[in-house]
């Protein structure tokens, strides 16, 4: 499990290639955003693999998800279009409406 609120998402039950003997599964974004620190974080995953009734657990599969590096950071442009024009703050105690951010892609 990832550390704070981060941590292993529940991946759904899916049946698994009985020729090639395997399950493929995908970790989703939102588990991989989850857990981006500003260290290497090791998200641990498991699986019960149940054949003819009988479960077995599987080894644990360690996925590291790895800091966004600085120089990628000081691309990225958050413009917060609805906040005041004078203070550049966006008080969301005052806010009505929807807010738009937009981030640059690394």
């Amino acid at each position: 499990d990832g550390a704070g609120d981060g941590g292993s998402p529940d991946i759904p039950v899916k049946p698994g290639n009985q020729t090639l003997q395997k399950v493929e599964f995908d970790i989703t974004k939102a588990a991989i955003h989850a857990n981006i620190r500003d260290a290497a974080t090791s998200v641990k995953f498991t699986y019960v693999m149940t054949r003819n009734g009988v479960p077995k657990i599987s080894d644990t599969l360690t996925v590291i998800v790895k800091p966004i590096p600085v120089a990628e950071l000081a691309k990225t442009d958050l413009q917060i279009l609805e906040a005041n024009a004078t203070t550049k703050v966006l008080d969301l105690s005052a806010f009505v409406g929807d807010a738009k951010a937009r981030v640059g892609v690394w």
